[in-house]
């Protein structure tokens, strides 16, 4: 935060104006009013107002931060708090998504010292705290485990990584971590890219390959915030299947395509898929800018590609 800090305050080119961006967009200028319900997922828009609604809290938590006002983290905690004390189930469609982002956004209303904000009434945050535990963890813990799509498997991992931090809870931390490593769970590092580098979904389309990496990345940064190396996982298996599915996006559409099993298991994906999901979803991936910044910034690497044509 202190690097954001720095860049604002000096008026320095991208950032002043990206800042500037993020305060006037309808998600982080404090204007939003959550719409919560009892069930967290779902394809009648209940998800995505879901996720909507985390994002917005996370952006005000950025903002508390680096600006210091606590007029952003009290609107995060009316966003969360409304989903908290609402929330009473899991079940429906693609709930994963918001649940990991509440994990997160929640996360993000901590002091260095491990306490939460002041502004977070006790029995709010309890709440909260007690719907991450009772009805996200065991819903995303099914997900991760049994759901056969690399891209659905993957963001119910990262819930149970992110709550395990929210809740300091060790244990399930761990578990987490173990989801990322696994050899049998679909959206595992290793089920999801293939040793060189291969990432299995592209066959379905490119926009569901890209949730998958979205997720992974996001648990590769949440356990390098506690202190544990996953990015590295399998001499930096990540980052091989990113150099993979940016190889072939900057143009280079003859890029090998070894056939594997399709996520339903009862079919075979012959080539990487251009099915129109692209111009539907959009395959604009929120983490290319992480993993530049991991290997040049944090490893200080001269960037390569692993698949020059």
């Amino acid at each position: 935060m202190e690097c954001i800090r720095t860049h604002i305050e000096a008026h320095e080119e991208p950032w002043y104006s990206s800042w500037h961006d993020l305060q006037t967009s309808e998600f982080g200028n404090c204007s939003r009013t959550a719409n919560p319900s009892a069930e967290i997922g779902g394809s009648d828009g209940t998800r995505q107002r879901a996720s909507a609604d985390a994002y917005a809290a996370l952006l005000d938590a950025i903002q508390w931060h680096v600006i210091g006002e606590s007029r952003f983290a009290d609107h995060a905690v009316k966003l969360l708090s409304a989903w908290g004390n609402t929330v009473r189930t899991a079940d429906a469609q693609l709930f994963q998504f918001p649940a990991r982002s509440m994990c997160i956004a929640a996360e993000m209303l901590r002091y260095e010292d491990g306490s939460f904000y002041e502004g977070w009434d006790s029995t709010d945050l309890d709440n909260f705290l007690c719907m991450v535990r009772t009805v996200l963890v065991p819903a995303c813990r099914s997900q991760a485990v049994d759901n056969p799509m690399t891209s659905w498997s993957a963001p119910a991992a990262t819930g149970i990584l992110a709550a395990g931090i929210l809740l300091d809870d060790e244990s399930l931390f761990e578990e987490g971590l173990g989801y990322y490593r696994s050899r049998t769970i679909s959206g595992s590092v290793y089920n999801s890219i293939a040793d060189d580098g291969q990432v299995k979904e592209m066959g379905r389309d490119n926009v569901h390959a890209m949730l998958t990496l979205n997720d992974l990345v996001q648990m590769a940064q949440l356990a390098w915030s506690q202190g544990v190396d996953i990015w590295g996982e399998d001499d930096n298996r990540l980052l091989r299947g990113f150099e993979y599915y940016c190889t072939y996006n900057m143009g280079h559409e003859d890029l090998d395509y070894a056939p594997c099993a399709s996520s339903d298991g009862v079919s075979t994906w012959y080539y990487i898929s251009v099915h129109n999901n692209a111009f539907r979803l959009r395959p604009d991936g929120l983490c290319y800018e992480s993993v530049y910044h991991h290997y040049k910034e944090q490893k200080k690497w001269i960037w390569t590609m692993l698949h020059p044509i």
